[in-house]
């Protein structure tokens, strides 16, 4: 008896391939997860996830007893993934070959790994455009489209450090970049699929790896979104490129004056339908959704927690370890980053969402404001409030306080969209010293201009801030705020190093070359002015061990010398004759000795 196949096959399927290991992750994650769950529940009818999708996505989507048709272009993933979604339809190949069979419309059409991802080498030659009009002709005429694309000119994408044959090998096929209908910005994206489908269009900004983002932004509150900054560029930071320098600068400027657009690494976009949320950021594995308030003061209100959602891209492979002919040079000068693991230190409590968020800066801007512009009484004062939040909160509730998730609300620091926890007990002192260590940590990244010296560094500027903020600043709670300071760095989204950093940290380490260098060469002079010392010391002694007698001999003769001193001495009558003596022997000396010069 035969093993019967658990999926079905259309033209264009690939073999052997796979978008679910490797350097291919498909798309999900808790963000795009809750998103799409919120999307899928307002449909009774038929779905359609079109390109690679993880399967926690998937079965968000699907919910219970949803119908649900999968299409992933790799055979061996549709195998895998046909015995592992029960009750989902999964369909191995490309997007035309499924248009060819005709099937039913759709009521939901899900694309959020992108159309790149939905042709194959078998598949007809078709552009962007075309296939956004497959994925339109699929939906019903009430049904609801989402659709995802990546864009070329976000700031991830244009530091990328690859050269643009180098980006995309053979182990992540892509259809050629000559198709004149792909958009490469916002603007543009948003116009191709208003082409095919007219209708209502929501619109999230995505930050992050395309197919994983870590934040999502609605495009209907990007004048508040500068109160985001921090968020939005730690998520961007999450990035898998080798980047020639952080995005963190050029996403600060862009969102700083309202283009949120142009900063966003790519959008999903949603015609018929409404996303439920306006700011959806991951916290862990889990998402928080926030709604900017629409009565009353303004600030991010119905605060809510998703479900745990794994990362896609927790076993990424860096493009260093593609299997290809020829190794990309690239990686010899711009590490590939790595996929960190989460800390056992760090977890996430639900019961920690605040039930609202004011629309002010973070106080790690304020911070950095204050330093930059050599405020310390300012700095001092946002230091305390930091530090009366810090001893206000229970030490039972081990509610992580940073820096970047706390906001000046009114007058005073409160707690902003984060829901981490410690899973230990940590006292005030670590907990302000994790934090100080951490805004040191950002500081030191982007090279912020400080008040204090240079040599005040390290741990004895973490103990300064501590101290401001009303803490004991002993060796015991540095030590322990380091540790958990990088426990919280290990459970964030990676961050690459850049080739800007590298450079900037060449030169320092050249300058620190030459004062060493210069340092060396003294103790080098002062190191050959004791070896001649010890040399003629050495000389005189091997002379004396040569011949004894000689040293025996000037003992006498000095005794001698010695004894006839004394007795002219007893015999002087008087000072002036005593002066007169020694003038005689003084100059009968030096006529000696010009003498023997002569000679």
């Amino acid at each position: 008896m035969t093993d019967q196949p658990t999926y079905e096959l259309v033209r264009g399927e690939m073999r052997p391939w796979t978008d679910y290991e490797g350097e291919n992750f498909p798309a999900g994650g808790p963000v795009l997860t809750s998103v799409l769950a919120d999307l899928a529940s307002s449909v009774t009818g038929r779905v359609l996830v079109a390109g690679p999708t993880s399967a926690d996505t998937v079965r968000a989507v699907a919910g219970e007893g949803r119908s649900v048709d999968l299409l992933v272009r790799g055979a061996d993933d549709a195998e895998r993934l046909g015995a592992e979604l029960t009750g989902v339809r999964v369909i191995a190949g490309a997007l035309d070959g499924l248009v060819a069979d005709n099937p039913q419309p759709y009521d939901l059409v899900i694309a959020v790994a992108g159309v790149d991802r939905l042709t194959s080498y078998d598949a007809q030659r078709v552009s962007f455009a075309d296939q956004l009009q497959m994925l339109a002709g699929l939906t019903t005429d009430g049904g609801v489209l989402a659709v995802a694309h990546e864009f070329d000119t976000a700031p991830a994408s244009v530091l990328d450090a690859r050269p643009e044959d180098q980006r995309h090998g053979d182990n992540d096929w892509r259809p050629v970049d000559t198709d004149t209908t792909r958009p490469v910005d916002h603007a543009g994206f948003v116009a191709a699929v208003r082409a095919v489908r007219a209708g209502e269009v929501d619109d999230l900004l995505l930050f992050g790896p395309p197919a994983a983002p870590r934040a999502a932004v609605n495009s209907r509150v990007t004048r508040e979104a500068e109160n985001l900054t921090d968020l939005l560029v730690a998520a961007a930071g999450a990035t898998h490129r080798p980047l020639l320098a952080a995005p963190d600068e050029q996403v600060t400027r862009l969102v700083r004056v309202g283009r949120v657009a142009d900063a966003a690494d790519a959008a999903l976009l949603i015609v018929g339908g409404r996303v439920a949320g306006d700011v959806i950021t991951a916290a862990g594995d889990r998402a928080l959704t926030a709604t900017l308030a629409a009565t009353g003061e303004p600030g991010w209100t119905s605060i809510r927690t998703s479900e745990p959602v794994a990362w896609p891209d927790a076993r990424f492979a860096p493009g260093g370890s593609r299997d290809t002919a020829q190794p990309s040079e690239t990686g010899r000068y711009v590490p590939a980053p790595a996929a960190s693991e989460p800390s056992p230190l760090v977890t996430v409590e639900p019961s920690l969402a605040p039930s609202r968020v004011a629309l002010s800066p973070t106080l790690h801007q304020l911070l950095r404001y204050a330093a930059a512009t050599d405020d310390v009484p300012e700095f001092r004062r946002l230091a305390a409030e930091f530090g009366g939040l810090v001893e206000t909160v229970p030490v039972t509730e081990r509610r992580v306080l940073t820096t970047t998730t706390t906001v000046l609300d009114g007058g005073s620091v409160r707690p902003g969209l984060d829901i981490r926890a410690w899973t230990t007990t940590v006292s005030v002192d670590e907990a302000l010293a994790a934090a100080f260590w951490l805004l040191q940590d950002a500081f030191v990244r982007a090279r912020v201009r400080l008040p204090w010296p240079h040599h005040v560094r390290d741990a004895a500027l973490t103990a300064t801030w501590v101290e401001m903020a009303g803490g004991t600043a002993d060796d015991a709670s540095l030590a322990r705020g380091r540790e958990l300071a990088d426990a919280l760095s290990q459970a964030a989204p990676v961050v690459t190093t850049d080739l800007r950093a590298a450079l900037a940290d060449a030169d320092a380490a050249r300058r620190e070359l030459g004062e060493a260098q210069g340092h060396i060469a003294g103790l080098e002079r002062t190191i050959g002015f004791r070896d001649k010392q010890l040399r003629t010391r050495e000389d005189v002694i091997r002379n004396l061990r040569k011949s004894p007698g000689a040293g025996l001999a000037a003992s006498k003769s000095t005794g001698t010398s010695v004894a006839k001193l004394v007795k002219r001495t007893s015999e002087v009558r008087s000072f002036g004759e005593l002066t007169a003596g020694v003038n005689r022997v003084v100059k009968r000396r030096q006529r000696q000795k010009q003498m023997r010069s002569k000679a």
